[in-house]
Formats: C-alpha cells, structure tokens, sequence
C-alpha cells in the first residue's frame, strides 16, 4: 500500500477536518530551460478524501494562481498579461465547467509560467503554484510542493 495514502488516512483519524481534501502537485518535463523560450508545468489536482468532491472551473488563468521568485527569494517581474488580468465573467465568458472527481481521481492541465512572468535572467527559479476551490470543499486555496527550474542563457 502507498505510504502517502497510510499517511494521509492516519492523519485524517487523528486529525478529522484538518486535511484538505485535494493535493496539488507540479512537474515540469524541462527542469532546464533557455532564456526566451516557453516555460512549461504540469499540474495534478488529486482528490484525497473519503467521497466524491465537485467544483467549478472557469478559466485556467483564473483558477491557478502562481507564484515564481528568483533562487535568491526575490519576486520575479510579472508580465503585462498577469498585471491586466481580471478575473471576472468578462474575462471567463460566464464559463462554468462542473468539475467531478471521484476517490482518487485526478484533474490534470498545463500552465505556461512565462505568459505570468518574466523569465530573463538565467539560475534557479522556484514556483508554488495554489488553486481556489469553494469553501464548501476546502477552506483554504490547495497550494503545491515547490518546483525548481533552471534558465539557461
């Protein structure tokens, strides 16, 4: 048996309610990438609770939040999508995908981190990247483990 899984059902006995009920985890295929080229991840959104959870998606940019700082913890720059974007039914079209994932099941999608920020100086970058989920699922955004990407010049 998975030791995550013992781990997380041990947790949840002792700890009811403290868990959310989804992970989040990211991965890149590029762990090293050039200056100027398209920085890629990948995202697993996985339910780990006792039942089934729905929710709604609306548009991927609006959903995930993601956040990139420079090995040395410095913020890097947002680009000039990311500090125009708005969230709202405009931007989305009033879109509302019903999201359902049984026990176990995972929702998997791309994000390309360089359409939020600037990705210019080469050395290591950090990304965490959370997803908002109704309160009804989870009281807190889910957020990631950290990923590490290397720039290339």
């Amino acid at each position: 048996m998975n030791s995550k899984l013992i781990l997380t059902a041990f947790l949840t006995m002792v700890f009811p309610g403290v868990l959310p009920p989804l992970t989040l985890s990211i991965s890149t295929k590029q762990q090293s990438v050039r200056v100027g080229d398209e920085v890629l991840i990948s995202t697993k959104l996985t339910n780990v609770s006792d039942h089934a959870l729905a929710f709604f998606d609306t548009a991927r940019d609006c959903d995930y939040s993601v956040d990139v700082h420079y090995g040395n913890g410095e913020q890097v720059p947002q680009t000039e999508y990311l500090r125009q974007l708005k969230c709202t039914d405009a931007l989305t079209g009033g879109k509302r995908k019903l999201v359902r994932l049984g026990i176990n099941e995972s929702l998997e999608e791309q994000i390309i981190l360089s359409r939020f920020y600037e990705f210019t100086r080469p050395g290591h970058y950090t990304v965490v990247v959370s997803r908002n989920i109704p309160k009804e699922v989870s009281e807190k955004p889910i957020e990631s483990n950290i990923l590490i990407i290397d720039l290339a010049k």
